[in-house]
Order: C-alpha cells, then sequence, then structure tokens
C-alpha cells in the first residue's frame, strides 16, 4: 500500500537498522593543478575533467571551472596549495567525497602530469596515477622561452594595466 512501503535506504539485519546506505555516486571535485603557469594550470585542468570523467564513469565529477572558481576564493591557485581549515571549506563547499590533487613538471619536451585522487574526509590517496604528453600539445610551450618565462609575473596584473603619473 501507499502507507506501508519501507525505506530502500535503509538496511536492516535481525530486527536493527544499522543506518542509512548512501546510493549516490561519490562526488569529485579537481582542484587546480599545481604548475609554474596559469595557463598551463587552466589548460591541463581542463584536459583533466575530461580524463577523470571517462576514467570514472561511476563518479560524479564536477566541472573544472566551477569548482575552481571556489578553489580560488579559498586561496588554493596554480601556485599555492590550500591546507587545513580552508582545504575543509573548499571541500565542504562543492560537496565532494573526493578531490584530485595534480602537478605538472616539464622535463626534455615532455610534459608529466602526476595525478593523485584523494579521500575529502581522511585526505588519503586513493589512487595515482602518471600522465605523461608531448610539451607541444600545450599553448605555453609553443610560445618563445622568454615570452613563456615572462608570463609568469604577467599572471598578477589585471587586463588593463595603467599608471598614474602625476606630481610627486
Amino acid at each position: 500500500t501507499a502507507y506501508g512501503f519501507k525505506n530502500p535506504e535503509t538496511v536492516q539485519f535481525k530486527r536493527f537498522a544499522l543506518g542509512v546506505v548512501d546510493m549516490r555516486p561519490p562526488v569529485l571535485v579537481i582542484a587546480p593543478p599545481q604548475s609554474p603557469w596559469f595557463s598551463l594550470s587552466r589548460e591541463v585542468g581542463e584536459e583533466l575533467y575530461a580524463l577523470i570523467k571517462e576514467r570514472y564513469p561511476n563518479k560524479n565529477v564536477k566541472n573544472y571551472d566551477e569548482s575552481r572558481e571556489i578553489f580560488n576564493k579559498f586561496h588554493y591557485s596554480y601556485d599555492h596549495r590550500a591546507e587545513g581549515e580552508d582545504l575543509s571549506k573548499i571541500l565542504y563547499a562543492t560537496a565532494a567525497d573526493q578531490y584530485v590533487e595534480t602537478n605538472i613538471e616539464e622535463r626534455n619536451d615532455v610534459v608529466r602530469i602526476k595525478v593523485a585522487v584523494r579521500d575529502a574526509f581522511t585526505r588519503n590517496i586513493i589512487q595515482s596515477f602518471v600522465v605523461e604528453k608531448p610539451a607541444k600539445d600545450y599553448a605555453i610551450f609553443r610560445k618563445s622561452p622568454t615570452t613563456r618565462e615572462l608570463s609568469k609575473y604577467f599572471a598578477f596584473f589585471p587586463n588593463a594595466l595603467g599608471f598614474d603619473v602625476g606630481d610627486y
């Protein structure tokens, strides 16, 4: 009957309810990859979204652009990792059960991306893997070395930069 249904989320053994079983897929968010360049971090983060979604089809992977904004709000960016309370606030705000941390290294025209999937509650690594791709696949490495090095410093400035030349 309509009033006599049993809650499918409650598991009972020998007349004792053990609790509620969470039937939803784990929510996974991607933290901004750690890199010397903002543009490389963003590009790898967008690639990681597709890779993680393919690699973990049974998980609810949040869109990288949306979660990146929340990470940035709590000072977790391409060149700085949040820890402790700030990381807890990020994981709470994103409702994450797991999160992905990434380090990017470039050597001999190869970009090595070290990926670690971590549990949001214990912070332990659940799984890790490495992805290697040719550096020329990324826009930052198609620029000259001088331009690439200078771009590190322009990440701090807004798009429109002005100087106030006045009487001093």
